[in-house]
């Protein structure tokens, strides 16, 4: 029986080879994009071992012990946790040494992470070396290509950090983030380079020495050094953290789900077109029943169809995926600013995938055909219409979106996500339903002639007809709620981002007043002018302490809000209407020239303001100053880097201000166009070339990258849809034009001309594909805020401008597709003859 189900199935695909082939795009577009994305993210993660010598080398174990810097130098540090790991036994250990520094070369300057180690085997894997060698000479030095660009340096060249001259001898990457800057001189070297916690005036990372151990450590050794102080990662350890953090990676989740929505997609479009492909096998299905087959076999025979669609859809679509993905993945691998080793496979993702898919189309098959009619109406024929929907039918339409808005108003007041997405789903059967008691209305508020020739034959199978319309209904919803909620996450990533100059600013910190043409030379590197100048208010300290030294720090003037100290600054009237970037009125000049303070938050309430400046050791010797406040924004006191709290220098003389020489800053407004990095790099090498490496600190302000990424992401995933929107769109034209040859063949026979048997197929595809836009367009408003709140990502027009967007192209591109093709039909074809029933 086996045999003989497999025999018809195959003869019945060679007889109609159409639409085999249409089945098969059906499942291919989307198989081949949710393929291709899975092989993209394979891609961009390292595997286990590889993420594991990246962290740890081809080392056992990485030992830590934070407290050995605290007031030591680099150098003693590495003595005292060298002998304590000798004195427990630990011989084959290898120290790298980490920290900031400033690295110089031809005028240009950038800040830099210092990684000083020696060429060992232990270290094999932690970084990817693309040109010349390690170095092995305290001489010589490796830096990343980030530093390379921005000092426009070379192999063979030489650069300054410290006052001492490096010769670069190789080029290596981190293939996680090619833009890291970082520095790799030996380890002797880099502990001459890295200052201790004290005595570093650049921000960046604190210094650290982690020892490598080339040998397993045992747990009992473990456990000795964990009470001793160390931090002790074996590499076991290390592997499970990186399984488990793969394990509940968000993007992994968002492609599972997005996969299961896309089989939904699927799965639906898949028992559209057999519901009209079976339709004109019921004939077939007929003889086999009136020759004596069981019902059980023709089943068989259909899932057995939808089986070898599903099958030949997997492979090809596998293929193609997997095809795009690797003439993507250099494009992808810049967009995520990584380094890609190889093409990778996720066999267990693929696998599921392919079994889903199939299992899928299987189903659809199943369900399709109990859609056949009697025996008798497919041998003389006919197709029974389907009845029309009565009160009932009615009724159950009503439940189902009494239902789904119950759904909806539970999962808003819980804030579940997962209970919206169910609700909208119910939403969405309720539309599918309410169409089709619609269409079982007939010509009922049809617009002309054609427009009520169009709903009548809708009218004859309303079911059939909601299903097509159930399309276009649920690309709208999931384009829409994709857009929305990837647009969401954008600007939650935007708000989590802390910008500490206004974008495209340049802030410049400094110990030490720069000179005029130092300030001039970086303005011109960065293309900036009329630069704000600032500096915290100090009081003068006595002349020296009980040593008999000179003070060089006596505290600052400041506000205790919360138990956050807000700095007080003094700057020019000029100076501060850089800082807020905008003009003050004139109530706010008078009162800033008048002695009031601009507060730039209004966190700290009331119109006056008690300024405190603390001694050195004793609390009764601080000074307290109350002064009036007039308030100028609306910023948070621990956001940013500017200014909080500014006076002006009359102010802060009156309360006795020391001009003092630590805590400058310097404010270049934005420019058109961000500054290069080579840019960037020369303005700070003119700062630094005045006043030395370790005194300046100068950043510009290039916005949230983790935002600007997902952009990057919701951008092309709302392409993909949308092309795989066109592709299912261009299906329904072909399932509607198979659906209307009888009808097309009807008006031919009574003279019709080809005008009209256009007009026919355009008023039948505004009823389908414009009414499930439409219907899908009022579902996702009604649901698109509630869902967006419940997933905690904020409403602004980026989430709402994706969302309409993807509504707008989802439904013009269904319409447009439907439209135009049936009129190229129409004008191309010629219609299939009536043929009598016999």
């Amino acid at each position: 029986m086996m045999y003989l189900t497999w025999r018809l199935a195959m003869r019945q695909i060679s007889r109609d080879r159409r639409r085999f082939i249409v089945l098969v795009l059906a499942i291919l577009i989307p198989i081949s994009a949710i393929s291709s994305w899975f092989v993209l993210r394979a891609s961009s993660q390292p595997t286990t071992e590889v993420a594991i010598r990246q962290e740890v080398g081809q080392g056992e174990a990485v030992l830590v012990k934070d407290e050995l810097m605290l007031e030591r130098s680099p150098r003693q540090a590495h003595l005292v946790g060298a002998q304590e790991l000798a004195t427990e036994g630990r011989r084959e250990v290898f120290p790298v040494v980490t920290g900031a520094a400033a690295v110089e070369s031809e005028g240009a300057s950038v800040v830099v992470s210092v990684e000083g180690r020696d060429d060992a085997p232990v270290f094999g894997g932690r970084r990817l070396l693309d040109e010349g060698s390690w170095a092995r000479d305290d001489g010589e030095v490796v830096i990343s290509p980030a530093v390379q660009s921005a000092l426009g340096t070379s192999v063979g060249e030489e650069v300054v950090v410290r006052g001492q001259a490096l010769q670069v001898v190789g080029i290596a990457v981190d293939p996680n983030s090619l833009d890291s800057r970082f520095f790799m001189p030996t380890f002797q070297a880099g502990l001459g380079i890295v200052r201790s916690s004290d005595e570093s005036e650049l921000p960046g990372e604190a210094p650290v020495i982690r020892w490598f151990d080339s040998a397993s450590v045992e747990p009992q050794a473990a456990d000795r050094l964990r009470r001793d102080g160390w931090t002790v990662q074996t590499r076991d350890e290390i592997r499970e953290a990186y399984q488990a953090r793969q394990f509940f990676d968000n993007t992994n989740i968002y492609l599972a789900g997005l996969s299961i929505v896309a089989l939904g997609e699927m799965l639906l479009i898949f028992s559209a077109a057999y519901a009209l492909i079976l339709r004109g096998r019921q004939r077939q299905f007929a003889l086999l029943g009136v020759l004596g087959a069981p019902q059980r076999f023709r089943h068989r025979l259909a899932v057995l169809d939808g089986v070898i669609v599903g099958l030949a859809s997997v492979v090809l679509g596998l293929a193609l995926g997997v095809f795009v993905a690797y003439l993507s993945m250099p494009f992808a691998a810049s967009l995520t600013n990584q380094r890609w080793e190889q093409l990778r496979l996720p066999y267990g993702w693929l696998t599921a995938l392919a079994v889903l898919t199939v299992a899928s189309a299987a189903g659809a098959a199943r369900v399709a055909v109990g859609l056949v009619g009697s025996d008798t109406h497919a041998l003389h024929g006919g197709v029974p219409p389907e009845p029309v929907v009565g009160l009932p039918m009615s009724r159950g339409t009503l439940l189902w979106g009494v239902g789904s808005m119950l759904a909806l108003a539970v999962g808003l007041g819980l804030r579940s996500p997962s209970l919206l997405v169910v609700a909208m789903c119910g939403l969405g059967v309720s539309g599918v339903r309410g169409l089709r008691d619609w269409y079982a209305t007939g010509d009922r508020g049809a617009v002309g002639v054609y427009g009520a020739l169009a709903r009548r034959s809708l009218a004859l199978h309303p079911g059939r007809s909601a299903l097509f319309a159930a399309m276009p209904l649920s690309m709208v919803l999931l384009l829409g709620a994709l857009g929305a909620l990837m647009g969401g996450a954008t600007v939650r990533a935007e708000q989590a981002y802390v910008a500490a100059t206004p974008m495209g600013g340049t802030l410049v910190e400094t110990t030490k007043p720069l000179p005029r043409p130092a300030l001039g030379a970086a303005q011109d590197a960065l293309g900036a002018s009329g630069t704000a100048v600032f500096s915290e208010v100090a009081p003068a300290p006595p002349p020296v302490d009980d040593a008999g030294v000179a003070y060089t720090y006596w505290g600052r003037f400041a506000v205790n809000h919360e138990g956050v100290e807000v700095p007080l600054y003094v700057a020019g009237l000029d100076d501060v209407e850089v800082l807020l970037g905008r003009s003050l009125s004139a109530a706010e000049m008078e009162q800033f020239t008048s002695g009031a303070v601009l507060s730039r938050t209004s966190a700290l309430g009331g119109s006056s303001v008690q300024v405190i400046a603390p001694g050195v050791d004793d609390v009764a010797s601080q000074e307290s100053h109350e002064l009036p406040m007039v308030v100028v924004g609306d910023d948070s006191p621990g956001e940013g880097r500017l200014p909080i709290l500014v006076a002006s220098p009359d102010t802060a003389a009156t309360i006795g201000m020391a001009q003092p020489n630590h805590s400058l800053g310097y404010l270049a407004p934005p420019v058109v166009g961000l500054p290069s990095d080579r840019e960037e790099a020369t303005a700070r090498g003119a700062l630094s070339a005045v006043l030395g490496q370790d005194y300046v600190a100068l950043d510009v302000e290039r916005g949230s990258v983790a935002a600007r990424s997902l952009e990057q992401i919701v951008l092309w995933s709302l392409a993909g849809v949308g092309a795989a929107s066109l592709a299912l769109s261009s299906l329904m034209v072909s399932l509607l034009l198979h659906e209307s040859r009888r009808d097309l063949a009807l008006l031919s026979a009574v003279g019709a001309d080809r005008r009209a048997r256009s007009s026919l197929l355009v008023w039948r595809s505004a009823y389908t594909s414009g009414a499930g836009g439409i219907i899908g367009t009022l579902l996702l408003g009604v649901t698109l805020v509630p869902l967006v709140t419940a997933a905690g990502l904020p409403l602004s027009w980026w989430p709402l401008a994706a969302a309409a967007l993807a509504v707008v192209a989802t439904s013009a591109i269904s319409l447009l597709v439907t439209i135009v093709a049936g009129r190229m039909s129409s004008a191309a074809r010629r219609p299939a003859p009536l043929r009598q029933p016999t």
